[in-house]
């Protein structure tokens, strides 16, 4: 099986692991962690606010529901390129398994949730944000990352299975 595929199926399948944890876990927040971090951007989501920038640069302005919508998509769009970046990288990280889609799970909240976003003003800068968004988000892209390496295991799998005489 290509890479690619295998790619946007373990991206697809992780991303919407990591939607449910990310769902329940802000569900069950204390009301005043959720209040503080709706405050600290201003109730829109940065991938709400990336949508709203492309949006600008096409001439077009959004409705708060296109705006949604157009948050919703780039989460996927993110979720199924992760996909295929942790596909491209998976033989060259350390480790093997599920630890490695950790790692791999670990190191994109990092990078992107905490660094390239703030970096790219879609959201504020990480002190903004009380630490139970924090552990929230890194949760829920550990939960990615074992998803997308077990996506991958059971495709390799079936691959194999595919291919042997």
């Amino acid at each position: 099986m290509q890479r690619v595929l295998k790619g946007v199926l373990a991206g697809a399948t992780a991303w919407s692991a990591m939607d449910g944890v990310l769902r329940f876990l802000y569900n069950h927040e204390h009301s005043d962690t959720r209040r503080q971090e709706d405050q600290a951007r201003d109730g829109v989501p940065a991938l709400e606010v990336m949508a709203e920038r492309i949006a600008q640069i096409a001439g077009v302005t959004l409705s708060a529901a296109e705006r949604q919508r157009g948050g919703t998509s780039l989460q996927w769009a993110v979720g199924v390129g992760a996909g295929l970046l942790y596909a491209a990288l998976r033989d060259q990280l350390p480790s093997s398994g599920i630890r490695r889609g950790i790692v791999y799970g670990a190191a994109f909240s990092l990078l992107v949730d905490e660094g390239i976003v703030p970096l790219l003003k879609c959201a504020p800068g990480p002190s903004a944000f009380p630490w139970q968004t924090h552990a929230r988000g890194f949760v829920a892209h550990l939960v990615y990352g074992a998803v997308a390496e077990i996506t991958m295991g059971w495709l390799d799998r079936i691959e194999e299975a595919v291919e042997a005489p």
